[in-house]
């Protein structure tokens, strides 16, 4: 009787595709992708209305264009290996992906932290490799909450140690230490991640197990994350040089990931607009520059930083139209075989009647 075996093989695989999170059927699937594209869409418009009531959209007179030109070479490096460390972590939390599905979800979601309450920078690169990739939805939407507190808390340690380079631990050190420490314990304990994962799965039925950061884990993921920030604290000091001259301190690239985070961790606001720059000034101040470089430099960040977004957005927007050799076919193959088991399972249920 071939009826058993084939239910209770279709039984396990609904079983393992619906526990995962991944859509089983194409009704499920065409609403994701509905969702992904109506959510892209308000970000773009989010993005587009936060821009035009800024005064960012300036361009200050360049001193150094060479150094111009590294900083925004360093600015891609960083936004490159934010990539990377996005596929690191798929790939230690059992979902690896191709690195162009990756460069993709991150380039195209980058416009969403505009959105008050930067929900579709966690949200948006998950369901983009759930939707590409086909997989698990609550997986996917974990590791990308993980690999955003990993940021934030690189980004923060790199942050304290400019800001003790500068003399201003005594102004912002302490609330950032106990920030610092609630960071570790998010990224670092698995009592915490379990605690995370039962309540997420509870209020949204999307089930999935925590990344633990172990040693071999932080060994292939920690790498990239650091690349990134010191790839853009780079950059951010070229960009200091670009704009005002060989006279700026080398301390200075390090308020950057500091100003970043901080900004990324101000939910209300659009960007991180005025809070990041705000931050970003005093650092400057305090690294030895006059009010009024620095309100300069701060603000050109902005621009600088936009230019980057707006460049992964165009690779992201080109490498989510780009197929693998033979992807097709192996879809394809996969559609056929499942349209060939439902087939034969009518058949079979058929013959018993």
């Amino acid at each position: 009787m071939r009826l058993g075996p084939l239910t209770h093989r279709s039984a396990a695989e609904r079983n393992r595709t619906q526990g995962s999170g991944t859509p089983s059927d194409r009704g499920p699937w065409r609403r994701l992708k509905l969702l992904t594209r109506a959510c892209f869409y308000l970000c773009v418009l989010f993005a587009a209305a936060a821009l035009y009531r800024s005064d960012y959209l300036y361009l200050p007179e360049v001193v150094s264009p060479f150094a111009a030109a590294t900083a925004l070479l360093c600015l891609f490096v960083g936004f490159f290996a934010s990539a990377l460390g996005w596929r690191s972590v798929l790939a230690a939390g059992g979902a690896p992906v191709p690195f162009v599905v990756c460069l993709a979800s991150c380039g195209l979601s980058l416009v969403g932290k505009y959105i008050p309450g930067k929900v579709w920078m966690v949200a948006g690169r998950a369901i983009y490799v759930a939707e590409r990739a086909r997989r698990g939805l609550g997986q996917t939407s974990l590791l990308s909450l993980q690999a955003q507190l990993l940021d934030i808390w690189a980004g923060l340690s790199l942050g304290i140690v400019g800001l003790c380079r500068v003399g201003g631990f005594a102004v912002w050190g302490w609330p950032l230490v106990g920030l610092y420490a609630m960071m570790s314990a998010a990224v670092f304990s698995a009592a915490i991640q379990r605690c995370v994962t039962g309540v997420v799965a509870r209020f949204t039925g999307l089930r999935a197990q925590p990344l633990v950061m172990d040693f071999y884990t932080a060994r292939t993921v920690l790498p990239w994350v650091v690349v990134t920030w010191l790839a853009w604290a780079t950059g951010f000091q070229m960009l200091c040089v670009a704009l005002l001259g060989d006279s700026v301190s080398w301390n200075a690239g390090l308020g950057f990931p500091l100003a970043g985070v901080l900004g990324v961790l101000t939910v209300v606001s659009p960007g991180g607009m005025g809070v990041r720059e705000g931050i970003l000034a005093g650092y400057l101040i305090l690294a030895g520059m006059n009010m009024a470089d620095a309100s300069t430099v701060a603000v050109a960040a902005r621009m600088w930083f936009l230019v980057g977004e707006v460049g992964m957005f165009g690779i992201g927007l080109v490498a989510s139209y780009w197929r693998r050799p033979g992807s097709g076919r192996a879809a394809a193959q996969d559609d056929g075989v499942n349209e060939a088991d439902a087939c034969c399972r009518r058949c079979d249920i058929g013959r018993e009647a």
